[in-house]
């Protein structure tokens, strides 16, 4: 079912999708939850229930964001990309630099810069990624379902 083709009922009275709200906030549970049990269990990896959680919140996150995309808005690859790297990666280099001088300030941690940019905020520069997955092979191929499979596929 595509977003357009959803039942206006729904649609609550700010033009949010109740459902999909819902699901996202189950999501959200479920990442602080499943970090709950990182940072309080010493060996939260061989928890079943954190094994579990951590096996679909991200992949989750991904699909309920792929159900809202609007295709048309792609065509220009330019301003979605520009506009994506301000949302995603400027924010994350921000603060990624903040939280690397605040832990050498206090003593906690000391990894070396570089490694704190590539691993610090993962999840914002990975969904760049697949923002950028979904945008070249659509100017490439310009057929809707044919570039969405080859984006699938490079996923």
């Amino acid at each position: 079912m595509a977003l357009s083709e959803i039942d206006k009922s729904q649609i609550n009275s700010t033009g949010r999708i109740i459902w999909l709200d819902i699901v996202k906030l189950f999501a959200i549970f479920l990442v602080v939850y499943g970090h709950c049990i990182q940072q309080f269990d010493d060996h939260y990896k061989e928890s079943s229930l954190f094994v579990a959680i951590c096996s679909f919140h991200m992949p989750l996150f991904m699909m309920l964001s792929g159900y809202v995309l609007n295709y048309n808005k792609l065509l220009n690859y330019k301003v979605v990309l520009t506009k994506r790297f301000c949302q995603l990666i400027l924010p994350s280099l921000f603060w990624i630099t903040i939280i690397y001088v605040i832990e050498n300030a206090i003593g906690v941690r000391h990894l070396p810069f570089s490694r704190a940019l590539w691993y610090g905020l993962w999840f914002l520069k990975s969904l760049f990624v697949c923002t950028i997955l979904l945008v070249v092979p659509q100017q490439i191929f310009r057929h809707k379902y044919f570039s969405l499979t080859i984006s699938l596929i490079l996923s």
